[in-house]
């Protein structure tokens, strides 16, 4: 076999190369394609459904005496239906955002940012009289500030919905350095996930069937999404019963 000189380009591999950069591309364009789709049929939407909610709330205040209780029943389910979808279409809209809409990365103090997004669910933490630990000092890093509210948001307030009756609930928030960049974790000990559903879970409209919940299911799609684009990667350790730990991980250069 003929060596290559250094500096230069194996001659078979240039045409492959080139195969991979296509397919690249196109890939690129297909899931901007996909983000611009989702983000208008969501917007679209977004205007009936509220409009829908709105008047089968003044029916219900105006007429709900005249209906009968079947007759409030059904709008009742009607309202619950019309405020889900509600939801899920934000929910849809921020999906979409990421990576459309300027990041706008700046210096932020991880350990404010995460006291701010517990502040969010101090009414919740109170009820069910969470015990949170933040390890701190949480790092200093750089990266967008609505995104990394967003992170934290999914995980502590999956942390929280799915609590269970855990007589001595507690979640744990912290962070370890390595030279390949930060990991961040978010542990609690609730009901844990079986590891069967552990990439499952990271889908879209992907919820768990343990117990009711409100969720859309697009909290973890969204979190790995800003994860992804950020050259970041995000994990589970959990078993049923035995609450979980998530681990996401902030490259060098965001950190």
């Amino acid at each position: 076999m003929t060596p290559i000189p250094n500096g230069q380009a194996c001659p078979k591999c240039a045409p492959l190369q080139t195969e991979c950069e296509a397919l690249r591309q196109k890939l690129d364009r297909n899931r901007a394609e996909l983000d611009t789709f989702v983000y208008r049929v969501s917007h679209d939407l977004k205007a009936p459904v509220v409009s829908l909610y709105g008047m089968a709330s003044v029916v219900s205040e105006d007429y709900g005496e005249k209906l009968g209780e079947q007759g409030k029943h059904y709008l009742s389910r009607l309202m619950a239906n019309a405020g889900m979808i509600e939801r899920l279409l934000a929910d849809l809209l921020a999906y979409s955002r990421v990576g459309r809409k300027e990041a706008n990365p700046e210096r932020l103090q991880a350990d404010a940012v995460v006291r701010d997004v517990l502040g969010k669910f101090s009414k919740e933490i109170t009820q069910r009289k969470i015990r949170v630990e933040i390890h701190s000092p949480l790092p200093e890093i750089f990266f967008a500030r609505t995104q990394l509210e967003q992170l934290f948001s999914n995980l502590i307030g999956n942390a929280v919905r799915f609590m269970g009756d855990q007589p001595d609930p507690v979640i744990e928030i912290g962070a370890v350095a390595a030279d390949a960049g930060i990991t961040f974790y978010v542990r609690d000990n609730g009901i844990g996930i079986d590891p069967q559903h552990h990439q499952i879970i990271f889908g879209v409209f992907e919820r768990l069937k343990e117990i009711e919940t409100d969720g859309t299911g697009m909290g973890l799609a969204l979190v790995r999404k800003i994860l992804d684009l950020a050259g970041g990667n995000i994990w589970i350790e959990s078993n049923k019963g035995e609450g979980a730990v998530f681990y996401f991980t902030l490259p060098v250069g965001r950190c």
